[in-house]
């Protein structure tokens, strides 16, 4: 798209992005690498020497085979597109069909999407009209198929994009590392439930510390990059789908992460359940399930899951590790009340909750004298412990100031932080528990009850399970 404003055109390496966990990969013999960031590249480097992961082909991730992959595809587009300056023009205009455009001069919202997406290889105009064809009833705010108008209206795009995207959560004040160069946003500007206004997130953060969106706000205006993330309601976020082409078997799954950051598993352990967030701040990650085969390769044997860990991320926990790689220095100790889930390697302890469950790993029914301490100035901190059968005569029957009712649990696991020994203050009360995933936790890990349900029969005593919880990438 516009290639006379390829050579104008420039990314740079996202400044919130700067701690991320990354790899470089590249296609072997390509002169760029590319960082890559929660499965997305976000930056290139030229000519590297050393670190580079070599891939067979982008795969998915590079639509029209140009080298570049999609969403750094998409975010280049984007930026040809607020270097046009094209002032905002609503008007109804015959165009080609397909790859039909507006003149370049002018434009609303959505052809900010459509030149962005076209510069990746993706066809929008065609796209949506083929699939209302495919499936009419999913397009409401289509009567009349138009190939002119169609997919330059925001309730339309926003049917393709929920039905062939990627959707992410789209609240930027729950943790704003999460939003990445080249995710599509929509956003409510007048008040009621529905979007009307779209863009793409840059590269650069605006005086409020966010990421920039490029967009053709409205009337008056000309595409550019604006500040909107901290004042303009976000109703969805998306990301171009994709799978990479083929990697070496050295750098996949948990083989691969361990060799690159340097983490060992003691031998022992031949199942292990993987949490792994995008970034050490991150409230949202994934869990993967892999078993050491008697070939001594780690194999995935769970799906993959999403979890959601504590609103203000990770920190480091107290479990098998005693001596933490470098890594881990971006990120504080542990401490009671942080709103942080420990990192590290941890053993699992007795599952329970308020229902019956069923598998080979040791559980417990609990009742509403079941609890957890929480009081850093009781003895029993971080213990399980059974509240009297009677009500006490008086307070001090109770020799904890706080405590966390078990009963309060559909389904959980004990993490094992913070008991051998336990230390005053370390954090308490670290499950791997059941949610509907809308919120954060306080400090565990929690995922859907089903999926829950499948870890639970996943474990048992024989093979010794832990749990690696950290921020770091997992190559498929």
């Amino acid at each position: 798209m516009y290639p006379d404003l390829a050579a104008k055109v420039s990314v740079t390496a996202p400044e919130w992005l700067n701690d991320a966990p990354s790899v470089f990969l590249s296609t072997r013999g390509a002169q760029l690498a590319f960082r890559y960031v929660e499965g997305v590249a976000v930056a290139a480097l030229l000519n590297p020497n050393k670190g580079v992961i070599a891939i067979e082909t982008w795969g998915k991730q590079d639509r029209d085979q140009d080298g570049i992959p999609d969403q750094l595809d998409l975010l280049l587009g984007a930026k040809k597109t607020a270097l046009l300056q094209s002032p905002y023009v609503e008007t109804y205009r015959v165009i080609s069909y397909p790859e039909g455009d507006m003149p370049r001069d002018e434009g609303v919202c959505t052809d900010v999407i459509v030149r962005a997406l076209r510069n990746a290889g993706f066809d929008l105009q065609q796209l949506i009209h083929e699939d209302w064809k495919r499936s009419p009833g999913s397009y409401p705010g289509i009567a009349k198929a138009d190939k002119n108008i169609d997919h330059r209206r925001v309730r339309n795009l926003l049917v393709y994009l929920l039905r062939h995207f990627t959707r992410l959560p789209s609240d930027p004040s729950v943790r704003p590392d999460t939003f990445l160069p080249g995710d599509i946003v929509l956003f409510n500007t007048l008040g009621d439930q529905a979007p009307d206004h779209v863009g793409v997130v840059s590269d650069t953060t605006g005086p409020s510390g966010l990421p920039l969106v490029i967009n053709s706000w409205t009337t008056g205006y000309v595409t550019t990059e604006m500040d909107l993330l901290p004042s303009v309601p976000v109703t969805h976020r998306f990301r171009i789908p994709g799978g990479l082409g083929a990697v070496a078997s050295e750098q996949v799954g948990l083989k691969g992460l361990l060799a690159r950051e340097q983490l060992s598993i003691p031998t022992e352990h031949r199942k292990i359940l993987v949490a792994v967030a995008p970034q050490w701040m991150s409230s949202y990650g994934t869990l993967r399930g892999f078993e050491l085969g008697s070939d001594g390769h780690w194999n995935e044997t769970l799906p993959v899951m999403a979890i959601r860990l504590g609103a203000n991320g990770l920190a480091r926990g107290r479990g098998l590790w005693k001596n933490f790689p470098s890594q881990f220095s971006a990120i504080p100790d542990k401490r009671e009340g942080d709103l942080r889930s420990p990192a590290g390697l941890f053993l699992l302890g007795t599952a329970f909750g308020n229902s019956a469950t069923q598998g080979k790993w040791p559980y417990r029914r609990v009742g509403l004298r079941d609890v957890w301490v929480d009081d850093a100035s009781a003895p029993s901190y971080n213990t399980w412990q059974i509240l009297p059968s009677k009500a006490p005569a008086t307070a001090n029957a109770i020799p904890w100031k706080s405590f966390e009712r078990l009963s309060n649990y559909e389904r959980a696991i004990v993490i094992r932080h913070n008991d051998a020994p336990i230390i005053a203050g370390a954090g308490s009360a670290h499950f791997l528990h059941s949610s509907d995933l809308r919120r954060p936790t306080s400090g565990c890990t929690s995922l859907a009850n089903d999926d829950l349900g499948k870890v639970l029969s996943w474990l048992d005593e024989t093979s010794q399970p832990a749990m690696l919880q950290l921020a770091a990438v997992i190559l498929p």
